[in-house]
């Protein structure tokens, strides 16, 4: 089967994150026939993992990288003043991983500035202070590649963002 992603290619899985397609291999489950997968290599941290997408719903799955043009805007929703929700944190935070498991990188930017404001006015609960740095790794590490600076050079511009500096 014919696919737009190849062995090389940066992708971002919608749920993983950031990461690069390292092989495409067939290999057969539960008896089944083979199946087609691509393997990606997801830096977690200091450490790397591998996930398996079946390259039949790589569509479903993957997404190249925005664009340069489109960097403007990430910002730009970054440096939006941020909305302390009132909700309770449980309802927050179920909110927060709907709009993560979608994998667009606006709505990412969008929990990293709302979760940015909450922090600010009080603090974050255990399990959002782990979706932020979730957010804020995902962000860093696709704004880096597509904009071909260090992940450090994007982390500086997402807290000039986020602070409302330029």
């Amino acid at each position: 089967m014919k696919t737009q992603f190849k062995v090389g290619d940066a992708v971002v899985h919608m749920s993983h994150g950031m990461g690069k397609i390292i092989d495409d291999i067939s290999m057969g489950i539960l008896g089944e026939k083979q199946k087609s997968f691509l393997v990606l290599e997801i830096q977690d941290g200091d450490d790397a993992k591998r996930v398996f997408v079946p390259t039949e719903s790589a569509g479903a799955w993957l997404r190249k990288p925005i664009q340069k043009s489109e960097l403007k805007k990430i910002y730009s929703v970054l440096s939006q003043k941020g909305e302390p929700d009132i909700e309770t944190w449980n309802r927050r935070f179920r909110s927060y991983m709907e709009k993560m498991s979608t994998g667009k990188t606006e709505s990412v930017a969008e929990v990293l500035r709302d979760l940015n404001a909450i922090k600010k006015e009080s603090h974050l609960s255990f399990g959002e202070r782990k979706l932020f740095d979730q957010a804020l790794q995902m962000l860093c590490a696709e704004l880096s590649i597509s904009e071909g600076v260090s992940i450090e050079a994007v982390e500086e511009k997402i807290a000039n963002a986020l602070s409302g500096e330029k």
